[in-house]
């Protein structure tokens, strides 16, 4: 893996909370023979994004190819809700362990000062040229700006905000309150949602997508049925985080409202709670509703060892949706950590959907799970954050851990795969005492057939106190116990130590895997750090497959994504090619890493796919420099240069004038570093989409950046008043 592939991609490591149906048996596998998918939470251990609202839309940079993009908010203040940035992650439909960081899509700063941002929604449009409009709601709380919309061509942004009042850049004109869900059907039709403790709901004016269309009206519980939370008199107990879905199946439709409810006090057996989300449906979208019942309930209940119904996780929150991705239905919702509501963290299980003959729309309740959207089970032979833990009793809990101060996660993926750094300390198991069970769902030992169990690794920081913690499986108050790992009074406290126990071969199938502590004292006994299963076998060579040219559908369980065309232009190559490499790195046949001029580049899509390419570092003593549109390789590839990464243009002293060429899309931040003569950035891409002032650091105050004379006004909006044409 190259570092280019390490600053986009991420694969996942989870968590969750537990369902009290099938708590202990092993669970049902979904869609058997499929690839597992992903872990929860499934993004990395440091990232904070709850409220998450899936969708599938078609990836600007790769038409045809359709990804999963989860919009949410950042938890990134810590001591309280949310942050003032929203950013985009997405994966590929086909690989759901393929998360890549798409960057901030949106933030607001008026006067000086910056806004939070809470639990946002995002619609398309399609527009009469067949175009699509992508509509981010940022569920701006701030005054005068809490109807606030931006639009962007690109489900990635950069959304610009479309809807400010005549005269005013600090108040909007828009009708969308508190957690504002979007829905455009397929007539066109939009349909908008909203409301904390009382659900609000109305057609809004396709022109404008944030007032409420002529003619119609904001839509309460008198009209659609759903009463508010402090309503003790009927089952809807609406609470927050609106959420419309539209679901086509056994020739019928219907749609289905997703939001968080208040269960009532006792109901379950426990305390009332906001921690569930619950589901309505109807054959129109605005109702009137039935309520359907809970679909998560992320306090992760099971019973205990008397048989009482008790919860994993108590006091929290969570948000999220219903989608099919090729065939599966998910509920995407969210966990606290830490013991607070301000490091959440995005999770997702596996669900099941039908709609009866009788028009009933059922979803069972999810099982809270480590294996998330990895449906068949977790490989037990890798390596996972014990942060992962589904179920706990006693006083353990995860300690929230973040990527950096500034929130760079380039600059962290740079470091992150290097070995001077430890990269096993997120998201730890913290406040182990005697008596604690934490656990685990679901590891299946059957998914390497080639591999023979051995043993097991955990890996902690003792904390002064004689302990053991012993491995139970399938249930904690009545499993097979499998081993006990001693925990000593002298282990490091500082440092990690991994200990080893051995273990029989003849586990096979699926299980759950808990943990029970147990110690001389009531203090701490150690804090958990990562886990795994050990075992024997030579890994079977594997038959050459051919390079897959299929191209999943977007989902049906989401009518944003259903019948999508390309919005993207082709790109035309330029004529100016470089020739002549002088530095190459070959790997599975191509090269992926060569200079040309002095210029270093790194392969971003093999010669099979794309064929593109991204400027790494340059070295030159000249004034001037030009980044060509295309470069052929040593091995006569030719590759489109698409994007400039951060550091290319580093400490270049006599650097005066950079030329940027055609087929450039992404100039990624501090691209120019250090580079204090440079004064005139040309830009010949009419193609750049990701770009800011941030590019350029320690360069001359009085540089210009000149651009085509078509794409003045965006480009003023990406590099601000330096922009001349």
């Amino acid at each position: 893996m190259y570092k280019n592939h390490l600053k986009r991609i991420v694969s996942i490591v989870a968590v969750s909370a537990l369902a009290i149906t099938g708590l202990f048996a092993g669970s049902v596998v979904l869609n058997e023979g499929k690839e597992a998918k992903a872990m929860n939470p499934y993004l990395p251990m440091w990232e904070h994004i709850p409220d998450g609202e899936p969708y599938v839309f078609e990836d600007p940079d790769n038409p045809g190819k359709m990804r999963v993009y989860v919009y949410g908010s950042h938890d990134v203040y810590r001591t309280k809700y949310c942050g003032d940035d929203l950013v985009v992650w997405s994966a590929p439909v086909e690989d759901l362990t393929d998360w890549r960081y798409d960057g901030v899509i949106f933030e607001s700063e008026v006067n000086g000062s910056r806004d939070t941002l809470y639990a946002p929604d995002i619609a398309v449009k399609t527009e009469d040229d067949g175009s699509k409009t992508y509509y981010l709601y940022p569920n701006n709380q701030s005054g005068g700006r809490n109807g606030m919309i931006a639009k962007s061509k690109s489900p990635v942004g950069p959304f610009e905000v479309c809807n400010w009042k005549s005269g005013s850049s600090t108040a909007v004109d828009g009708v969308l309150g508190f957690d504002p869900a979007v829905f455009v059907d397929d007539d066109g039709r939009v349909y908008g949602y909203w409301g904390f403790q009382e659900s609000s709901m109305a057609e809004l004016d396709p022109d404008t997508m944030a007032t409420i269309k002529d003619g119609c009206k904001e839509l309460k519980e008198a009209d659609t049925g759903i009463n508010s939370c402090n309503n003790t008199n009927d089952v809807f107990r609406f609470f927050e985080a609106s959420s419309m879905r539209k679901i086509t199946m056994n020739n019928q439709t219907k749609y289905v409202f997703v939001y968080s409810r208040m269960t009532n006090n006792n109901e379950f057996g426990l305390g009332a709670s906001n921690d569930t989300l619950a589901y309505a449906y109807s054959d129109n979208p605005l109702g009137p509703w039935t309520y359907g019942g809970t679909i998560v309930d992320a306090r992760g209940r099971y019973e205990n060892k008397d048989g009482k119904t008790t919860v994993s996780y108590s006091g929290g929150n969570t948000h999220g949706s219903i989608i099919e991705i090729n065939g599966q239905w998910y509920i995407f919702y969210h966990r606290c950590i830490n013991e607070d509501q301000h490091s959440r963290q995005g999770t997702a299980e596996a669900i099941t959907v039908d709609i009866t003959d009788d028009g009933k729309v059922v979803i069972p309740e999810a099982e809270l799970t480590s294996q998330g959207l990895e449906v068949n089970g977790l490989d037990p032979y890798k390596k996972y954050s014990a942060g992962i833990m589904c179920m706990r009793s006693g006083s353990s809990y995860v300690k929230a851990t973040y990527l950096n101060d500034n929130y760079d996660p380039y600059d962290y993926y740079d470091t992150y795969f290097d070995d001077s750094v430890d990269r096993d300390k997120h998201a730890p198991v913290v406040n182990n005492k005697k008596g604690n069970i934490i656990g685990y769902k679901y590891f299946n030992f059957d998914l390497l057939d080639w591999k023979t169990l051995n043993g097991f690794d955990l890996s902690y920081m003792g904390k002064g106190v004689n302990g053991s913690i012993e491995l139970v499986l399938d249930n904690p108050y009545t499993g097979k116990s499998i081993g006990k790992i001693d925990v000593r009074a002298d282990d490091p406290t500082d440092a990690l130590k991994t200990a080893h126990i051995d273990l029989s071969s003849d586990i096979k199938g699926k299980h759950a895997l808990y943990l029970i502590f147990d110690a001389s004292s009531s203090g701490e006994i150690a804090d958990l750090y990562t886990m795994q299963f050990t075992g024997d076998g030579v890994e079977p060579t594997p038959e050459p497959t051919a390079v897959p040219t299929a191209t999943a559908s977007p989902s049906s369980g989401n009518s944003q994504s259903n019948s999508r065309t390309s919005t993207a232009v082709q790109a035309t190559p330029a004529p100016t090619q470089a020739t002549g490499s002088d530095t190459v790195v070959s790997v599975n046949g191509f090269i992926s890493l060569f200079t040309v001029k002095g210029i270093q580049y790194r392969v971003t899509k093999a010669p099979t796919m794309d064929a593109t390419v991204s400027v790494v570092k340059v070295k030159s003593s000249k004034s001037g420099i030009t980044i060509p549109a295309t470069v052929v390789s040593e091995d006569n590839n030719t590759y489109k240069v698409t994007a400039i990464e951060k550091g290319a243009f580093n400490n270049l002293k006599k650097l005066k004038k950079v030329v940027v060429g055609s087929n450039v899309q992404v100039i990624k931040n501090s691209a120019f570093v250090k580079c204090p003569k440079l004064k005139t950035i040309v830009i010949k891409s009419k193609k750049l989409k990701k770009a800011s002032k941030k590019s350029f650091k320690d360069i001359s105050k009085k540089y210009t950046v000149k651009v085509p004379k078509s794409k003045k006004a965006d480009y003023k909006k990406l590099f601000g008043k330096n922009v001349k044409a």
